[in-house]
């Protein structure tokens, strides 16, 4: 009696793919995220070139301004030097009549009267009224300068504010006086004159004054 023959029934069982299903879409993660970082680099790098190029002009720039601003300083100094150095070579009456020329310069009439009995009066200013446009045009005010060449290391005292106080309305009918010196001026007779409203323009402001015509003392007095 022969064995009974058996067969194999049923299909094959499928083969398990989820592995390569994780590889292919771990490649195309890879792939997508590789894609990803390499645009953000290029983009990165060209925002980093972009701001160092930025920063190096702001650089260059604030760079040039410096230089040029000490340039000016130094121009604006060394014009400064030269103005002050140029007073004090002056005799007494050059330099009266170089105080009537910046008077002159700056849009006033002007005329050196000093000299021997001057009652304190170097040079008689006319200081123009108001512009033409305007309705009420006040007469032009009339000043009176008394100038002193001293040395840098002298100072003008009290007792000359108190000679120009006691001249400048009654023997020369100004409205207003000024002291202009190439020294400097006391603390006391700083004091007078404030209170007498003698206008003091010293050294420094006079050297502003004959450098820069902006800076004339009546601009900001009278």
């Amino acid at each position: 009696m022969t064995a009974p023959t058996t067969r194999r029934t049923g299909r094959r069982a499928p083969k398990n793919n989820h592995s390569l299903d994780a590889v292919l879409v771990g490649v195309v993660v890879a792939i997508v995220a590789g894609l990803w970082l390499y645009s953000e680099a290029r983009r990165h790098i060209a925002a980093a070139i972009g701001i160092c190029v930025l920063l190096l002009l702001v650089s260059a720039l604030v760079a040039a301004g410096v230089v040029a601003y000490k340039r000016h300083r130094l121009h604006v100094e060394l014009r400064r030097r030269v103005v002050i150095a140029n007073l004090d070579a002056m005799d007494g009456k050059a330099f009266e009549l170089e105080i009537a020329r910046l008077c002159v310069r700056d849009g006033c009439s002007a005329k050196r009267v000093g000299g021997k009995g001057d009652f304190a009066a170097d040079v008689l200013v006319t200081l123009p009224g108001r512009k033409r446009w305007q309705v009420w045009k006040p007469r032009p005010l009339k000043l009176m300068i008394q100038c002193k060449r001293y040395a840098a290391h002298r100072a003008v005292a009290s007792d000359t504010m108190q000679q120009i106080n006691g001249t400048y309305r009654d023997q020369h009918g100004a409205d207003r006086a000024m002291l202009v010196t190439t020294s400097r001026i006391t603390k006391d007779a700083r004091q007078w004159a404030n209170k007498m409203g003698i206008i003091c323009v010293d050294r420094e402001a006079l050297t502003e004054w004959a450098r820069d015509g902006r800076n004339a003392p009546w601009l900001r007095r009278i």
